[in-house]
């Protein structure tokens, strides 16, 4: 590993110990009158993998309606609501009458901020779908068994690392691209040190601080997701040097991560609220009708039909994505319903008024509100998301994690599972999603046989992906050629928007030309 001061320091003096940040000067290093942190979310927020994210899907197609929320809007709401917990949490603290005898704890709000602007940057054109495509078209060329049909790659990569060996081929994951780009693509100064970010920013970006087939050594690791390539190993050892426990998500990391998940469901529900393909006025209706029937001693709760509520609910005690034991949609939207009250239009089919939109603009900001739970000041055991100590083995360390009462994680998966039941499953989307997939496996299976020609220069691979096929500039280190040839292919595609890719796809298969002087790729 580098010296620091020498090109593999990106962090300008700044040691990370656990979670906690320390300095090796008493001031904080600043350019142009910014801390490091502040430097590192200006520098996510510049730079062009993360300007393409406007034209990235985040559920419905990029630019279909300005109504639906694209990646780029996606982030920059999720780094506001996670800049905003973090200043809660810190307040907390501060307001606490028993401070002093509190350990310290070092949370900087630009931290989490530039991490949670970064998190998707990973995210290739069309979002999952492609993510999906690319993955295994990554192990098709690359691992031995990959075009198997039988052949799994989770289990592939689990059984190569319970044997201490290194998984096969490559592949490919959002998480582990976006750690990739900020810290080898997405070159600031050299294209070997990345944007150059602080080893803070690095954590927080890290929801999975392991590697391939890494999952298997602990139960609360999710299977199949990873943070970072081999490729990108040293800058990964680098920004977890120092800490306890390296392959666990730093506190930074968890707020950025809740604020995905809250951003998430709130944002997206209202999206489809507005444009009809979510019933969320009917869903509250019949809870709201259900549980004032249950309070009625003269009435029959069982008399009131709940058929939306009950259709939905039915899909979730179904479903592998989401596990109940706190609540349920009757009495999630019974509790939003009676919150609603302050809103009425909500129990309404959306029809565009003003009225209508400055009423759900309200109820978006107290959900957010809530979920952030905003109103507790101060430290308590009433807080639905505090912080949590521990201490390491020798008992010389404080840990904070966010915990988060279980109630409130479910609440937010079934708000989540709204999109997934009434959206996604439906097949207009999914008819969208198939000619998706066509346009990335066709893109790849063209370019990555260009890619295997000797001279760069006549390919139709533009600059500088061109230059990565050619060489080993920006790409680390592959093993055989082909691997790394198939990453830079990757590389190209995943730094595409998806009206450049539905071009290059028209001009690679013919179907429009284009210009001349239309390059796509600048």
């Amino acid at each position: 590993m580098a010296e620091p001061g020498n090109q593999g320091d990106r962090f300008n003096g700044f040691i990370k110990t656990d979670q906690i940040v320390t300095e090796e000067n008493s001031n904080p290093y600043q350019q142009f009158n910014r801390t490091s942190f502040e430097r590192d979310r200006d520098r996510v927020l510049y730079d062009r993998y993360f300007r393409r994210l406007n034209d990235v899907t985040q559920v419905a197609r990029a630019g279909e309606s300005y109504l639906y929320h694209d990646r780029q809007t996606h982030s920059l709401k999720v780094a506001q609501v996670g800049r905003r917990l973090a200043e809660l949490l810190i307040r907390r603290r501060e307001q606490n009458s028993n401070q002093h005898s509190l350990p310290r704890i070092v949370l900087d709000p630009d931290v989490v901020e530039a991490a949670c602007l970064a998190h998707d940057m990973g995210h290739p054109p069309f979002g999952h779908l492609a993510e999906q495509e690319l993955d295994d078209l990554l192990i098709e060329k690359t691992h031995p068994d990959g075009e198997k049909s039988e052949f799994d790659p989770d289990e592939d990569d689990a059984t190569a690392v319970q044997k201490g060996d290194t998984p096969g081929g490559i592949r490919y994951e959002g998480n582990a691209q976006t750690f990739r780009i900020i810290t080898r693509l997405a070159a600031h100064n050299d294209p070997e040190t990345g944007l150059g970010l602080t080893k803070a920013t690095l954590n927080a970006v890290l929801k999975y601080p392991y590697g391939r087939g890494e999952w298997i050594r602990e139960e609360t690791r999710s299977e199949g997701k990873f943070g970072y390539y081999k490729t990108e190993q040293e800058a990964f050892d680098f920004a977890t040097e120092g800490l306890s426990n390296e392959h666990a998500p730093v506190l930074a990391a968890e707020i950025m991560d809740y604020a995905d998940d809250v951003t998430y469901a709130i944002h997206d529900m209202t999206d489809f609220y507005i444009t009809g393909q979510i019933p969320l006025d009917r869903l509250l209706r019949e809870a709201r009708q259900k549980s004032d029937a249950e309070d009625d001693k003269n009435r029959n709760s069982d008399d009131i039909e709940t058929t939306e509520l009950d259709s939905f609910q039915e899909y979730l005690d179904n479903s592998k994505r989401v596990e109940l034991s706190q609540t349920s949609a009757q009495k999630l939207f019974a509790r939003l319903a009676e919150s609603a009250l302050g809103y009425p239009t909500l129990f309404e089919t959306f029809s565009g008024s003003q009225r209508e939109r400055n009423l759900l603009d309200g109820f978006r900001s107290y959900l957010i509100g809530f979920y952030l739970d905003a109103d507790n000041e101060k430290i308590s055991e009433d807080n639905k998301i505090r912080l949590a100590e521990s201490k390491n083995k020798g008992g010389s360390e404080t840990h904070y994690h966010v915990k988060i009462d279980r109630e409130i994680e479910e609440e937010i998966s079934i708000l989540r599972e709204l999109t997934h039941y009434y959206v996604i499953q439906d097949s207009s989307l999914m008819a969208q999603q198939r000619g998706q997939r066509k346009i990335i496996r066709t893109l790849f299976e063209t370019l990555y046989e260009e890619a295997q020609g000797d001279e760069m220069s006549l390919s139709a691979i533009p600059k500088p992906y061109s230059e990565w096929v050619a060489g080993d500039l920006c790409r680390g280190s592959f093993g055989p050629p082909s691997n790394g040839r198939a990453r830079a292919v990757a590389d190209f595609i995943s730094s595409m928007t998806e009206q450049q890719a539905i071009e290059m796809y028209e001009r690679l298969t013919g179907h429009s030309p284009g210009s001349l002087e239309n390059r796509i790729i600048r």
